[in-house]
């Protein structure tokens, strides 16, 4: 049962750790466009960012059995 809890402490963790990447890479984002500077990489960078979230939340919710 502990590695169970371990394992959904690990995802949960990364949940964590993707969300504090996408805001960090969208206040980048905001920072750029305040310059007038193309933020095109910094938004496709984004997509995979929310997308790699979006897999760790998934997974994370499977080990908690909220998707089935």
């Amino acid at each position: 049962m502990l590695a169970d809890q371990d394992v959904v402490a690990t995802a949960a963790r990364h949940v964590a750790e993707g969300k504090r990447i996408v805001a960090a890479q969208k206040e980048r984002i905001a920072r750029l466009k305040a310059k007038g500077l193309s933020t095109l990489d910094a938004e496709q960078t984004l997509q995979v960012f929310e997308t790699s979230l979006a897999i760790f939340q998934r997974h994370r919710d499977e080990l908690l059995g909220l998707h089935k």
